[in-house]
């Protein structure tokens, strides 16, 4: 006997919209508390939530918007990647300004 099973999963809209809010709110915490950081050192920002690929969305932002760009070596990605993260390597390969990476 020969047939196709179809297997199917299904996500609750509802559930996707509140954990996007629930990472949006997370993102928008976090940009504060570096944002106060920064103005309690004299130094005026702006800030922004961009969702997407992280390094994508960092050069494409880049080529607009800045001269530099700092962030951090490593990330939480694969095996914390060995010399440095998956992000800040390919914004290191890929972009068009200068860049200042901390440990």
């Amino acid at each position: 006997m020969s047939g196709i099973v179809p297997i199917r999963h299904i996500q609750s809209q509802k559930l996707l919209d509140q954990l996007l809010q629930a990472y949006k709110k997370e993102g928008q915490d976090i940009l504060s508390k570096c944002s106060e950081i920064a103005k309690q050192k004299g130094l005026t920002v702006n800030t922004i939530l961009l969702q997407g690929n992280p390094a994508s969305k960092i050069l494409d932002f880049s080529k607009k918007k800045c001269d530099t760009i700092i962030m951090g070596s490593r990330g939480m990605g694969k095996f914390k990647e060995l010399i440095l993260g998956s992000v800040s390597s390919k914004i290191v390969h890929h972009s068009l300004c200068s860049i200042m990476l901390i440990k």
